[in-house]
């Protein structure tokens, strides 16, 4: 997933930093989606309605503190951050009863060597594929 998000956002090596922050900052928003559902479930709500306000309200306080409070910081980069979300869930909680972290540190490091091998590519692509200046005609 990290190199989907990667090669859609654009692979910029001087944005490393914040693509790193935001895929970390993901997997915490992740952690914390799979404990509201739990918390929502406590409640005996249905899972059509956990799953409803589980999603309005992580994205709507992933996407203020992001794109409003941390605008400027270098966990901006929300695709990231909804990619560390979706990895979590999957690999480690919606389906599982109870939910199991021990999965966390792998779907980080998959995200991040998902990135890592965007970034080389476009380097190595862009290197590659410079246009050559032509030669002067005498």
């Amino acid at each position: 997933m990290g190199i989907c998000v990667t090669f859609s956002i654009g692979p910029k090596k001087e944005k490393l930093k914040n693509y790193l922050a935001s895929v970390t900052c993901g997997v915490i928003w992740g952690f914390l989606f799979i404990e509201l559902m739990s918390l929502l479930g406590s409640f005996g709500f249905s899972v059509v309605l956990i799953t409803f306000l589980a999603n309005f309200i992580l994205v709507f306080a992933a996407t203020t503190v992001h794109l409003i409070l941390l605008a400027k910081a270098s966990m901006n980069e929300v695709g990231f951050i909804f990619a560390g979300v979706i990895g979590v869930v999957i690999n480690c909680g919606l389906l599982l009863n109870p939910p199991d972290f021990k999965n966390m540190l792998g779907v980080f490091i998959s995200l991040i060597c998902g990135i890592l091998i965007a970034i080389a590519s476009a380097t190595v692509t862009d290197l590659v594929s410079k246009p050559k200046v032509a030669e002067t005609v005498k």
